[in-house]
């Protein structure tokens, strides 16, 4: 299995795995609901274009067998607060932003490995090269959220060294 960084030549073939992603997350969860037609190759190509990530395949000869896409996050309380708490600063010398120094954090966005081509080590290799990846920009923490009914997800990340972080948690109305 070659693991490469995608390319416009990609674009079909991922924004498949995409749809098929966001299809397998639509049916676990029953809480996301799809769009009629939505431009699934747009979409990609504005994921290729990001500046702060990276798209990788996991190619078996001429196919394409999966992908991850990661990001890097810069946060920077003051900037991303700023306009919120804009009006507080005037009135007030105390900070308004929290109290931390500015982070940097991966985030792996998705994650996708086709059905037939699961438990052969491709996820595992995609997830290793995310993780160098990560570790040449100075990553030193990867974040990736998982729904809560997909046990197999969730299993698959724990069993590559992930562990729960923060719990996220909804009320539907």
């Amino acid at each position: 299995m070659l693991i490469r960084e995608a390319t416009e030549k990609d674009v079909f073939a991922l924004s498949g795995f995409i749809r098929h992603d966001v299809e397998y997350h639509r049916n676990i969860a029953r809480y996301y609901d799809l769009a009629p037609d939505f431009d699934w190759a747009a979409y990609t190509r504005e994921k290729l274009s990001g500046r702060d990530g990276m798209i990788l395949v996991g190619q078996q000869g001429e196919e394409l067998g999966g992908f991850i896409h990661m990001r890097i996050i810069d946060y920077h309380p003051s900037k991303e607060h700023a306009s919120f708490f804009q009006r507080f600063r005037r009135r007030s010398n105390h900070r308004t932003s929290l109290p931390i120094k500015p982070l940097r954090w991966g985030v792996i966005e998705e994650c996708y490995v086709m059905p037939s081509l699961r438990r052969q080590g491709i996820g595992r290799e995609l997830t290793a090269h995310a993780v160098q990846w990560f570790r040449r920009k100075d990553i030193s923490r990867i974040e990736l959220s998982v729904l809560s009914q997909n046990t197999l997800g969730e299993a698959f990340w724990k069993e590559n060294g992930f562990e729960t972080f923060r719990l996220s948690i909804s009320k539907a109305l």
